[in-house]
């Protein structure tokens, strides 16, 4: 389980020493925002995670 925590650590430190922590900085940033901006587009049904009225007679 510590290695899915474990692997991307490595691939980001990697990716930061690569380019810098500047410009790794903006580069996640900029993936954050594209993230946001897609989740704005998903339509969820109104009724989605609601309990069906049941009739329920004791």
């Amino acid at each position: 389980m510590a290695l899915g925590m474990m692997l991307p650590g490595m691939a980001a430190g990697w990716l930061q020493e690569q380019i810098g922590y500047e410009k790794f900085f903006l580069w996640i940033m900029l993936c954050c925002a594209a993230t946001i901006a897609v989740c704005a587009f998903i339509k969820i049904d109104p009724t989605y995670g609601k309990k069906d009225p049941v009739n329920k007679q004791s």
